[in-house]
């Protein structure tokens, strides 16, 4: 009892293309949502590792910080690396 899907199926459920542009607001409001979603992947990490560790908060402030700072600077990376990739340098 499958339905065969229908190409047309298909394109009536695409919101997007992948080469589509969204529009501004939603870009923002997804753009929002994405870094705190990172926050939460970035921060849990050293927090329960302080905790099982029983370290203080100075510490528990020191390993967050170190987080967010490597994210950062491996983002870096990546994106110039993607840059240099698009515009084959």
């Amino acid at each position: 009892m499958s339905r065969d899907i229908d190409e047309q199926d298909i394109e009536e459920d695409i919101y997007y293309r992948f080469e589509d542009r969204l529009p501004l607001g939603e870009t923002i409001l997804l753009g929002f949502q994405h870094m705190l979603i990172m926050f939460v992947g970035i921060i849990t990490p050293p927090l329960i590792i302080v905790g099982v560790a029983g370290l203080n908060a100075a510490d528990s402030a020191f390993f967050v910080n170190m987080a967010l700072i490597v994210s950062g600077v491996t983002s870096y990376i990546q994106c110039r690396k993607m840059i240099r990739l698009v515009l084959d340098f």
